[in-house]
């Protein structure tokens, strides 16, 4: 099982003007460098859910910055057409 949280602020304000959870179970198993294969699909259908579409989309994990140039945020932004941002943990 997994779940996605989806928060939207507004830039100006800073202020959150909606959130969204989903909880679904999920199909991949974990392997290193293939995040988006598991956690997309379940992102997807809760920012499909949205009312107030974000025109950037912030991630917890990479984009450019993938091993192969390709994490999370980089896919993502095929499939929602928004520019996207991939933040990774600081180790």
């Amino acid at each position: 099982m997994a779940v996605c949280c989806i928060c939207v602020v507004d830039f100006m304000t800073k202020k959150v003007i909606e959130t969204k959870s989903m909880t679904d179970g999920i199909a991949v198993p974990y392997i290193p460098g293939y995040l988006s294969f598991r956690e997309l699909p379940l992102i997807l259908k809760t920012f499909n859910t949205l009312i107030n579409e974000p025109d950037i989309v912030m991630f917890d994990g990479n984009g450019y910055l993938h091993p192969r140039n390709m994490g999370i945020a980089t896919h993502a932004s095929f499939y929602l057409n928004k520019p996207t941002i991939g933040l990774q943990k600081a180790t």
